[in-house]
């Protein structure tokens, strides 16, 4: 896996220092795939800043930003890694310059700088100094962009007679010096600059740097009326983009040679460099029109892509409701089963009651009316045995125990009485 990973890492930024960017971010997305199965968020954020800069060299901006946001996030999920963090800033400042957002670059460009400043890493401070310079030349703000170009070579000890072989990573610079003190109209002093450059570019072997100086030289001889050493410049300039096909140094260079050739009322071959511009131009806008379609067509792709997850989010969310559904129907269903059941329990009991309940009330009913009669006999039979008492006590001479006897009488009678009136009630 690490291989596989270091291998498409290695292809990807081949492919993107041979201009191939949209190959180069296939390569970098199949490192992520092993970088984050291993969970190294620092190779994440390296690579995602990559891609970034591939869609930022492709003109599509709105995912290079996409992409350098979430390296900064890979980058959160690490320990702390500065280097790391102030490159991913640099890189966004340098976009954010080219979408025209001057405070939202100027303070990413100022975040790296303190960053490579506290790391006391003197080349990076020079080359986030070198980037402000732009910012600055690039919104127009020229003493400002002079400063700092002139701060980067006071930082790494340079002057414009400093060695070419010490100061051969600083060809930009000097190029940009010279340009911004061209566009002050310090043509003298720019002139210096704009050669230093151009040596560097020479022993560096940079033909883009070399076709650049060539235009820079055109400029200058043609602010100071020399057409003669501007039209050769532009020459050399031309053979140059020829093979290297950049187009906005060639429309740099028909801009130039329109001028030339107006200023030296060449009006029929200006008019063929104006239509060759015009056609240029014209390249140019197609191109870019054709990475607006290409950002718009990928923004399409990805909205079906979030279309078709989100229908098969809402069929496993469909899946899983049915399916709570029928585990909520089933276990309805047993709890109407066990339901019945101690329904039919309860009847069975209730009906077993009340049975039970009917045979106690007729018992009940059958010992009322035993002690009904009960109390009505034993009325009569105390009534009976007062007459056989009172019957007695004529027939005895004594008198004492005679009225003995009839008092006893008339106790039998109460108590007859009394079982009379209970009985009485008990009917009621």
């Amino acid at each position: 896996t690490a291989h596989l990973r270091q291998y498409n890492a290695d292809l990807g930024y081949v492919l993107f220092h041979l201009g191939q960017y949209q190959n180069s971010i296939d390569k970098y997305k199949q490192a992520i795939i092993y970088t984050k199965a291993q969970a190294d968020h620092k190779r994440t954020c390296t690579f995602l800043r990559s891609i970034g800069l591939n869609y930022q060299y492709l003109g599509l901006y709105g995912l290079a930003i996409e992409n350098y946001q979430e390296a900064l996030d890979a980058l959160k999920l690490a320990e702390s890694d500065l280097p790391r963090e102030a490159a991913l800033y640099n890189s966004m400042g340098n976009l954010y310059r080219n979408t025209q957002n001057e405070t939202k670059s100027l303070e990413l460009l100022h975040k790296s700088l303190s960053l490579y400043q506290h790391l006391g890493d003197t080349g990076k401070a020079a080359d986030l100094l070198n980037n402000l310079g732009v910012n600055f030349q690039h919104f127009n703000y020229l003493d400002s962009s002079l400063y700092y170009f002139k701060s980067v070579l006071d930082l790494v000890n340079l002057d414009i007679n400093s060695p070419f072989t010490l100061a051969k990573d600083r060809s930009a610079t000097y190029n940009n010096i010279g340009v911004v003190l061209l566009d002050q109209e310090k043509f003298e002093e720019a002139f210096p600059y704009i050669l230093k450059s151009y040596h560097i570019n020479q022993l560096n072997k940079d033909i883009q740097g070399m076709a650049i100086s060539h235009n820079n030289f055109a400029d200058y001889w043609l602010k100071k009326a020399n057409t003669n050493k501007a039209a050769l410049h532009l020459d050399s300039a031309l053979l140059i983009l020829e093979d290297i096909s950049d187009k906005e140094l060639m429309v740099e260079n028909l801009e130039l040679r329109f001028k030339l050739l107006e200023s030296t009322k060449q009006y029929e071959q200006a008019l063929i460099t104006y239509q060759s511009l015009d056609s240029l131009n014209n390249q140019l806008f197609q191109d870019e029109k054709l990475k607006v379609e290409e950002i718009s067509n990928i923004y399409l792709l990805r909205e079906k892509v979030y279309e078709n997850q989100k229908i098969s989010q809402e069929a496993e969310l469909l899946a899983l409701q049915s399916s709570k559904f029928q585990q909520t129907s089933l276990f309805l269903a047993l709890l109407g089963v066990v339901l019945s059941m101690f329904l039919f329990w309860v009847f069975r009991n209730l009906k077993k009651q009340k049975g039970l309940t009917n045979i106690i009330r007729a018992k009940n009913k059958t010992i009322s009316l035993q002690q009904t009669e009960l109390r009505h006999r034993t009325a009569n039979n105390i009534m009976r045995l007062q007459s056989i008492i009172k019957e007695i006590a004529r027939r005895v001479p004594d008198n004492t125990a005679q009225q003995e006897m009839l008092r006893s009488t008339q106790l039998l009678y109460s108590a007859a009485s009394l079982e009379r009136f209970l009985f009485s009630r008990s009917r009621l």
